[in-house]
């Protein structure tokens, strides 16, 4: 077969050939390959190449032409025919078919500039340079060579050959047009402008980057200093009258020259100039410091050297000035001399700036004295500013006026300075420096902690201190209290000491403390009695300046304070909303109360209270609820006291002689629990509680017994007596009564006022109270006459249509959206329950509600969470509403696999919810596909021949049953979508997952596998075989058609592939036999129709010639 492949590739590069009349072209040189000696070229070719070294003769053609026969696909198909060829002109044909000629080498670029020479002098303002450019061009195409000079002019370009052209591009942008392979030389004339300033001479010119760059530059000035960035080597040369520099630049896109006279050099200038002085005297820490700068205008000639005077016992400490070589100072009379020497001079203006120091005088010195000296005029602004520590005195003012802050400078703005302006050197100011005394305002917040057996005060001070700062500060304390504490940032220590019957408390710091400060002090003392008369023991701050502040009193509720207004001094009475506007919140413990409150503005400050002790006070709330059942009333007795002004141990109550024996009392912090010997005259029994210890406040105790009930036909009486508390002021009660749902209770009140349940202010428990009642006096009773019935349960909550909606991602948990419409004879609350929720939010009738924790049923899965929904409406029960909950609940797998069972469950309400009918909507990845009918639930899941998720109309379309303002949550929906029905309220959705691709890989697979098995036999068997097997999926789609559906959606690609299959090889073999046989065999099995026609053909029997 392989040779029968050969031969046909040799007579299509045959035909390939040039033909009969038609002029050989060109070929490419074939690829190096060894050819056979005796292949060689025809007589009359000849290199018609250009004439280069590189060129190659051109590959030998072939004259020779195999002609098509009548029976040439006879012998093409015949696999013994041949075909001969020699075997050079087979390779080189070979060669040229699987080794193609390599493209040609193209040089990186067309051209570059491989040397640069600049050679330049400087004559006057300008510079004139010659540029010398070496070209190289690597090929014979036009080279286009950016070139760029920036602010230099080109004003001639001149080039060896007519092969060179400049062309502008741009702003100092040029190109250079190269033609011809080979080397080429450009000269170029430039100018540029030089740059003077008071550092020097230099300009700066842009130029291509080249490998190879030199600088030559001849400049008519001798003694220079000369600096050529960027430097890699350079070499000076001065003569008689100029200087040379000779430099190699390396590869820069552009150089800068600069030059200015060697430093000791004999030029002078001469000119006359204005100063304008700005000059900053800062008084402060001891020294007076003076930074004095001058601004010099050059009104003609040029300044290469400025002399300023400053005082004699002033020492200078910075000299500053664009271009300064050197300075030097000289002592002339009283004052010193300072001259400061350019490196160049100046024709316009230069800034010279000074910086002294000197010690601060006792006496009066005089500040700001600095000159220019030889300027035709000067003035300028004076700036003194003092340190917070330190007063200034004025003491003499000559030849300055007083100016605003606004009118000087904007350097000189400095707080607490006084500015100056003068129009004359000789300006005399004189100033007497004082150390200023701190300033400290205090703002005073004292309170004082009344106790029976203790008195504590206590005071938060912040400080202002301004002018001078410091390092400690003194407080007086009240006679006989001890410091308990001291709170301050940067504290070093405290000490107490004692003088002539007053403490003194001195608190020291760390470092030196200016501005802000606050200090908290607390001091104690212990009290004999509770009661009496007290002048309030107050913190004072000493050596304030001024002082302001608030005052409260503390006391419990038991101790009653009264102020003293005739002894009340430098104090005025104070609200609690006017501490609160000042920022006072004093620290109120339980138990007590702010007793009083002022304020103050100046010291001694005496307030003096008269303190009492108040009666103890008792309030009493009872909530009684008596549960009746069928055989039993279970009364429950709660005490809940309200304990005032002083602390109780013992409490009595009376209890209905009846329930004494079995009455059990439950509490906190019980001791003891007495019951009397015998009843009392109106029939009840007193019992005495005692706690360990007092308590004050709120004190609750609880009292139980059961009263067995037997209800014949006609109906029981109970008697319900309320326990009665003993020894309080006051008592008020609740009765609440709850009873079986197959009982009937009517009441009778005595003393009592009927009450709505809902009104009830007491706990009852969980459900809603039957009756309620409230008393507020004894005697006080409730007769109850209890009948039995035997009653039908009915359906108290119906569900008309619920729509859950889930979102299944890949990984993490199922984001689920519950809504219901429904009607519900429940005023209250609805009890529901989540598989292991996070939930994000319920709304009841478009409102938001917070959902309560309930108990767990029992044999609920230890997952399941059950919560109370609060249904309170002020619709009828008939009227329908809705509720929408929004929460998140994890799969048991952390993400989705291949293939595995999707537990959805779904919210659960009591037994006692009916609905009428369920929608269920799920989002899936689109990479999966959910695969069957889940059990309980109706599919809406239509598959077509490409797409197995086209939605079936349903009866109904959930989409439509609620607004959509009936959740404000936004719930997020992505991925494929299932839907779902139930008439029933299933509690778990439960069906199938496959991975997509997965999936039609394995059903793929297993159809290819069967059409491979089928290809090896007759038409017969493989249309039986289909026939069978669409039977058995028909016969399958009627029990689980959404099973059997998309197995064969996941299978039409392996189906595809092997109707294609089968196709290919009934087309070989119609091509082999050369027409169509009646049946389809595999390529090897042989044809009892052929066996049948001729029986007497052996197995040895050779074709005729020429047929395959």
């Amino acid at each position: 077969m392989l040779r029968v492949y050969l031969a046909a590739l040799a007579v299509v590069f045959a035909l390939g050939s040039p033909g009969f009349g038609q002029e050989p072209s060109p070929a490419q040189p074939p690829p190096s390959a060894k050819v056979a000696p005796d292949a060689k070229e025809p007589a009359g070719e000849s290199n018609t190449g250009t004439g280069q070294s590189d060129a190659s003769p051109p590959v030998r053609q072939e004259h020779l032409i195999y002609l098509p026969f009548n029976k040439l696909r006879d012998v093409f198909e015949d696999e013994d025919s041949s075909i001969v060829l020699p075997y050079a002109q087979f390779l080189e044909m070979w060669n040229r078919l699987v080794q193609p000629d390599p493209p040609p080498i193209q040089p990186p670029v067309n051209g570059v500039i491989t040397r640069a020479d600049y050679v330049g002098s400087v004559r006057g303002e300008l510079v004139y340079f010659d540029a010398t450019l070496d070209v190289e061009v690597l090929s014979g195409q036009w080279a286009q060579l950016p070139v760029e000079f920036g602010g230099a002019a080109i004003g001639s370009a001149k080039a060896d050959d007519e092969a060179v052209l400049l062309r502008g591009i741009g702003q100092g942008r040029y190109e250079l047009l190269v033609h011809g392979q080979g080397k080429h030389q450009v000269k170029l004339s430039l100018v540029t402008a030089v740059k003077s300033a008071t550092e020097g001479r230099s300009f700066t010119v842009a130029c291509p980057a080249v490998g190879v760059s030199n600088l030559e530059l001849e400049i008519p000035e001798k003694d220079l200093a000369v600096q050529v960035a960027p430097h890699r080597t350079s070499e000076l040369h001065s003569e008689k009258d100029a200087t040379r520099l000779r430099a190699v630049l390396g590869s820069t896109n552009q150089f800068t020259v600069s030059w200015q006279p060697k430093s000791g050099g004999t030029d002078q200038a001469a000119g006359l100039a204005n100063v304008a002085d700005m000059i900053a005297v800062d008084v402060g820490d001891g020294v007076v410091h003076t930074h004095a700068v001058f601004d010099y205008q050059i009104l003609r000639g040029s300044l290469g050297e400025m002399v300023v005077e400053v005082p004699a016992d002033e020492r200078l400490l910075d000299v500053q000035a664009p271009g300064v070589r050197d300075w030097q100072t000289e002592t002339a009379g009283d004052r010193q001399r300072v001259k400061v020497r350019l490196h160049a001079p100046v024709t316009e203006k230069v800034r010279l700036e000074l910086r002294t120091e000197t010690p601060i005088s006792e006496k009066a010195f005089q500040v700001g004295h600095v000159r220019a000296i030889g300027a035709a005029r000067e003035s300028g602004i004076l700036a003194v500013r003092s340190a917070e520590d330190v007063g200034l005195e004025f003491v003499v003012r000559e030849s300055l006026t007083r100016i605003d802050a606004a009118d000087a400078p904007e350097p000189l703005r400095k707080p607490q300075s006084t500015f100056f302006k003068f129009f004359t050197p000789d300006h005399n100011l004189s100033v007497v420096a004082s150390a200023m005394k701190p300033r400290i305002v205090v703002d005073s917040q004292l309170s004082v902690l009344l106790d029976k057996t203790r008195l504590t005060t206590r005071g938060e001070f912040r400080y202002q201190v301004s002018r001078s700062g410091i390092f400690s500060l003194a407080f007086r304390l009240p006679a006989g209290f001890q410091v308990d504490d001291v709170r301050t940032e940067s504290m070093e220590r405290f000490e107490v000491t004692s003088a002539a019957g007053d403490q003194t408390l001195t608190v020291y710091f760390t470092k030196k403390l200016l501005g802000n400060l606050a200090v908290t002090v607390t001091a104690g003392q212990s009290r004999d009695k509770p009661a009496g008369e007290l002048a309030l023991p107050l913190l004072e701050p000493l050596s304030a300046t001024r002082e302001q502040g608030l005052i409260a009193v503390i006391a419990p509720e038991s101790l009653e304070v009264k102020t003293d207004s005739a002894r009340l001094q430098a104090a005025r009475a104070a609200t609690p909303e006017e501490l609160a506007s000042k920022g006072f919140q004093p620290q109120v413990p339980a138990g007590s109360a702010l007793a009083a409150a002022f304020s103050f503005v100046t010291r001694p400050v005496a307030v003096v209270h008269s303190i009492t002790e108040r009666p103890r006070r008792t309030v009493a709330a009872v909530g009684t609820v008596a549960n009746v059942k069928e055989d039993v009333v279970q009364v429950t007795t709660t005490f809940r006291y309200q304990i005032q002004f002083a602390g109780a141990d013992t409490f009595r109550i009376a209890v209905p002689a009846s329930a004494s024996d079995r009455l059990q009392i439950e509490g906190d912090g019980i001791k003891e629990r007495r019951k009397a010997a015998q009843p009392a005259a109106d029939g009840t029994v007193e019992w005495t509680i005692v706690l360990h210890s007092e308590a004050l406040g709120p004190v609750t105790l609880a009292a139980t017994y059961d009263q067995k009930l037997s209800i014949p036909d006609q109906g029981a009486k109970f008697e319900l007596q309320p326990v009665r508390v003993l020894d309080v002021d006051r008592e008020t009660g609740e009765i609440a009564v709850h009873k079986d749902r197959a009982l009937s209770v009517e009441a009778a009140p005595a003393g009592l006022e009927e009450l709505d349940p809902r009104e009830v202010s007491q706990p009852t428990g969980a459900a809603q109270p039957y009756l309620a009642y409230r008393y507020y006096q004894h005697p006080a009773r409730l007769a109850l006459r209890i009948t039995k019935h035997e009653l039908q349960d009915v359906v108290k909550t119906v569900v008309r249509c619920a729509y859950v909606e889930a979102v299944v991602t890949e990984e993490g948990p199922m984001t689920v959206r519950a809504r219901y419409d429904l009607k519900s004879s429940e005023r209250q609350r609805l009890a529901v329950t989540l598989r292991d929720p996070r939930i994000l939010g319920i709304t009841v009738a478009g409102q938001t509600v917070a959902p309560e924790k309930a108990p767990t049923a029992a044999g609920s899965s230890p997952e399941d969470k059950t919560y109370f929904i609060n249904v309170a409406r002020t619709a009828d029960s008939d009227e329908p509403f809705q509720i929408a909950a929004v929460f998140e609940t994890p799969r048991p797998e952390k993400s989705l696999q291949v293939t595995d069972l999707l537990r959805l469950p779904l919210p659960r309400f009591d037994e006692g919810v009916k609905f009428q009918k369920v929608y269920v909507r799920l989002w899936v990845p689109e990479d999966y596909r959910l695969v069957g009918d889940p059990e309980g639930f109706t599919s809406h899941i239509g598959v077509g021949l490409w797409d197995s998720r086209a939605i079936t109309r349903a009866a109904d379309n959930p989409d439509g049953w609620f607004p959509k303002d009936t959740s404000s949550f936004d719930f997020q929906v992505g991925g494929t979508t299932y839907l779902f029905s139930s008439l029933t309220g299933p509690t778990e959705l439960k069906i199938d997952y496959w991975h997509i691709p997965t999936m039609t890989v394995i059903a793929g697979l297993a159809a290819l596998a069967a059409g491979a098995v089928l290809l090896r036999f007759s038409l017969e068997t493989k249309v039986l075989a289909v026939f069978t097997l669409a039977l058995l999926v028909l016969f399958g789609g009627l029990f689980s058609p959404s099973f059997v559906y998309s197995w064969l959606l996941a299978a039409r690609l392996g189906i595809a592939g092997v109707v294609a299959l089968w196709l290919v090889v009934w087309l070989l073999h119609v091509r082999r036999t050369g027409g169509i046989v009646p049946a389809i065999a595999a390529p090897n099995a042989a044809s009892p129709v052929a066996e049948s026609a001729n029986p007497s053909a052996g197995a040895t029997d050779e074709p005729e010639r020429g047929q395959p």
